[in-house]
């Protein structure tokens, strides 16, 4: 599969600007932390930074960059797992075998990481849309497909933006007007099914970080390289893992 132009990070935390904010860049940095920080276990954010009538906590405030978070967990640490084994042996017999276990390696999930993995995979399908890989030429329709207030839509604009650029490595303009129009004709153009079937709000993109945490952290754990998704997110990527599929196939999935 080529390189997704990534969709990912941009799934973090949704929510307006203010102090630090909350996984699809690939390093576990602050932001990945920020992203853990800001759900809370429940998948209730509000409760904990203090509560608001608008469902965002106030940590969540003044914090557009809080976006990175979400895709902290994002970039792909496959890439050189399916390097050659035969073009390290020069190297030396161990690199050759630390190879082949990358290339081998499972996630082995747990039943509740299954089950969470399951609820992010659902809300990346209607991230990525019909070509089923998440990046930059989504977001204006994911706009149309966030359901929130839309004085906050601006902040969750710039945190997905953010995020998608930390989990593709690459930088993504803010939409045009243009852009936008052009979304909401497509949104209306939707039957009333179609429109509620792609839908998805705050909850879903921070249960979607959280996923994305787990796979992280479980890569991390099997020693896993990291990598960007240049091309986006592929939806097939993160059904290879709920699949337990071994590394170098999800490497072919990317």
């Amino acid at each position: 599969m080529s390189e997704p132009t990534q969709k990912t990070q941009a799934v973090h935390r949704v929510g307006p600007a203010s102090h630090a904010p909350s996984t699809p860049s690939v390093a576990p940095s602050a932001a990945a932390n920020r992203a853990t920080g800001a759900a809370s276990s429940n998948g209730n954010v509000s409760h904990q930074t203090g509560s608001r009538q608008d469902g965002f906590s106030r940590s969540d405030e003044g914090h557009a960059g809080g976006a990175d978070s979400l895709t902290a967990g994002l970039a792909s640490w496959l890439g050189g797992a399916v390097e050659s084994a035969q073009d390290e042996v020069s190297q030396g017999v161990d690199r050759a075998g630390e190879l082949y276990r990358q290339a081998t390696s499972r996630f082995n999930l747990t039943d509740d990481e299954k089950k969470l993995l399951k609820h992010g995979l659902s809300t990346l399908e209607k991230l990525a849309g019909d070509d089923r890989r998440w990046n930059s030429n989504d977001l204006a329709d994911n706009m149309q497909q966030l359901q929130m207030r839309s004085f906050l839509k601006p902040v969750a604009e710039s945190q997905l933006r953010k995020g998608i650029e930390e989990m593709t490595g690459q930088p993504v303009e803010k939409l045009t007007p243009q852009q936008r129009e052009e979304a909401a004709r497509r949104w209306e153009a939707l039957t009333p099914e179609q429109r509620q079937a792609r839908s998805f709000d705050r909850q879903d993109l921070n249960q979607f970080s959280e996923s994305m945490d787990v796979i992280k952290s479980k890569a991390q754990e099997l020693g896993l390289p990291e990598e960007k998704f240049r091309d986006g997110m592929s939806v097939d990527f993160l059904q290879g893992i709920l699949e337990n599929q071994p590394a170098i196939f999800l490497r072919l999935r990317r």
